[in-house]
């Protein structure tokens, strides 16, 4: 039995043996590629903000403005458009339908008529007045009581047609309509829910006049001036914007500055985007590298460093864009040379190269 247990272990370190021989080391491959020498650069110190990419037209539409005539509800009767849609100017977007409007308009008018008839009366018997008292048949003070019921009759009928044009003219509300060309932003009811007076129904924004909006400090507030471009980034591509707007006074909890900026829309630069405003305040010294350079790989950023010859893949924290070129906050050092042409080709361990 104890020969047949060092038989088996013998075999077993055999077979461990004959696996680890056969395991195949990494292929080394000879790439060559273009080498790009790492150096310092001075450009232009940017200090940065967060900021949001707004609309300069961005209205909630409710269904009836708040005066003394719109007292009334109303019940959400259809919704003809959806978030996203595009909107022409004076294109109907929600209907409501008036609970209690119809009726008090109709009270309304019919106070207007008994003003009317009730004034019609009161002028008959001040004009058979005015006769009488110029015969002589009434006094004075008769008539001068006559003369004010019929005043007083004419003003209850100016304030019952006013009353009875303020509350139709409510009546246009109920059937809500573009103000602009847009987009519809949001939808704040669903079609048979009751609203009242100056409570949102729809929002609805123009894409197309667009601004980008943030907060500086007062040391960055010096270095910008209304008319100038700034660079504005959103996910990670730069755009320029033109600053358009710079208040004078700092609010009152934060202690910046609201700047605003004009930029010009496209598929990235939409309305509600995140983004961040740099503000020039000097120069300082980056290591710059072409952007065509930097790789993801597992989801890291990096650069594929050569030293003797040999790659090496290196993570790399990037900063602002420039041009064709990007900043590397950490990972390189001056005069590291990095491969910028076959990346697809090349892995840890490859010959190098440079052409």
């Amino acid at each position: 039995m104890k020969l047949l247990a060092q038989f088996i272990l013998l075999f077993f370190v055999i077979f461990i043996s004959s696996c680890s021989n056969n395991k195949q080391e990494p292929k080394i491959e000879h790439v060559q590629s273009k080498l790009y020498t790492v150096k310092q650069t001075e450009v232009t110190n940017y200090a940065s903000f967060p900021a949001t990419i707004i609309s300069k037209k961005d209205i909630n539409i409710s269904s009836s403005p708040l005066n003394q005539f719109t007292f009334y509800l109303g019940r959400v009767d259809k919704i003809l458009v959806n978030i996203g849609e595009h909107v022409k100017k004076g294109q109907l977007l929600v209907v409501v339908d008036p609970i209690q409007t119809q009726n008090t308009i109709e009270q309304m008018r019919q106070n207007v008529n008994q003003a009317q008839a009730n004034l019609d009366f009161v002028k008959a018997n001040y004009e058979r007045y005015a006769n009488l008292y110029k015969e002589n048949v009434i006094s004075k003070e008769e008539f001068e009581k006559m003369q004010m019921q019929y005043k007083t009759a004419k003003a209850q009928l100016l304030s019952a047609k006013a009353a009875y044009n303020g509350a139709s003219s409510v009546m246009s509300y109920f059937n809500i309509r573009a103000p602009f060309d847009g987009v519809v932003a949001n939808k704040f009811v669903d079609a048979g829910q009751v609203v009242s007076p100056m409570q949102p129904i729809i929002s609805l924004i123009d894409p197309n006049d667009l601004e980008v909006k943030f907060y500086v400090d007062e040391n960055s507030l010096k270095h910008i001036t209304i008319g100038e471009k700034i660079p504005i980034v959103i996910n990670k591509k730069t755009f320029k914007a033109t600053i358009s707007t710079i208040s004078p006074k700092a609010d009152n909890i934060t202690h910046t500055y609201l700047v605003k900026a004009k930029i010009e829309p496209n598929e990235y630069v939409q309305a509600g985007e995140y983004a961040i405003a740099l503000i020039p305040v000097g120069n300082k010294k980056v290591i710059l590298v072409p952007k065509s350079c930097i790789l993801k790989r597992a989801g890291i950023e990096g650069v594929i460093v050569v030293k003797n010859n040999i790659a090496n893949y290196q993570m790399v924290e990037t900063g602002h864009q420039r041009g064709n070129f990007v900043e590397i906050l950490s990972g390189l050092e001056p005069n590291d040379k990095i491969a910028t042409t076959n990346l697809s080709a090349i892995n840890n361990g490859d010959v190098i190269g440079d052409r």
